[in-house]
């Protein structure tokens, strides 16, 4: 291992290896220095950065999500609901392609919903 990047942590068999990224006064992830190791319990999540990171939950696992940039966790539905995602449009009824798509869930015997003046 180079000298600039630590050796990496041991961890007891009833822990889990968290790695931590480094960010800027800005809130950018600062991938010029390596990131940080530390344990958590296997039946928890490992710890976000309060500030800069945001935990995203998923069926399969949890984990970090940076907030800059814009990102966002993923929606993650129920078994019993459908992923939908909302459509933006401009005044004209044009797909405006630059504007954020919404997620959400929706009860799966309903089904997702439309936009009332430019679906049906």
């Amino acid at each position: 291992t180079p000298k600039t990047y630590p050796c990496p942590i041991e961890c007891s068999m009833d822990e889990q290896i968290c790695y931590h990224v480094t960010y800027l006064d800005s809130g950018e992830p600062d991938w010029t220095v390596p990131s940080t190791q530390s344990c958590a319990p296997w039946n928890s999540t490992c710890p976000c950065h309060p500030t800069f990171e945001e935990q995203c939950n998923s069926t399969w696992g949890s984990w970090c999500q940076t907030k800059h940039g814009g990102f966002i966790c993923p929606v993650s539905c129920k078994d019993n609901e459908h992923y939908c995602y909302t459509t933006p449009y401009d005044e004209f009824g044009n797909v405006n392609y630059s504007a954020p798509w919404q997620e959400s869930c929706a009860d799966a015997e309903v089904g997702c919903p439309c936009d009332a003046t430019w679906e049906h």
